[in-house]
């Protein structure tokens, strides 16, 4: 990874937003031809999309009892 390349500095600020899907299609589509043309950010996006995976496969299936969501969600909008 080239770290005083531009292209790769906006590449892997935006990598996370690009594996969530956050980003515009302008913007997804050049994170994606980065990446296609850059090795080292390739990897380094496996590395995270990997992260992010193992994450959501080891969630917890289970839900909060709807007495304590609500609790949480009084507390959030309180904030």
């Amino acid at each position: 990874m080239n770290f005083d390349c531009p292209d790769c500095e906006s590449a892997r600020r935006k990598l996370e937003a690009f594996i969530d899907r956050e980003l515009t299609d302008i913007e997804a589509v050049q994170v994606k031809r980065h990446l296609q043309e850059c090795s080292d950010c390739e990897r380094c996006f496996d590395f995270e999309d990997g992260v992010k995976q193992l994450v959501r496969r080891k969630a917890c299936p289970e839900s909060a009892p709807p007495h304590l969501a609500a609790r949480i969600r009084s507390l959030l909008s309180s904030s």
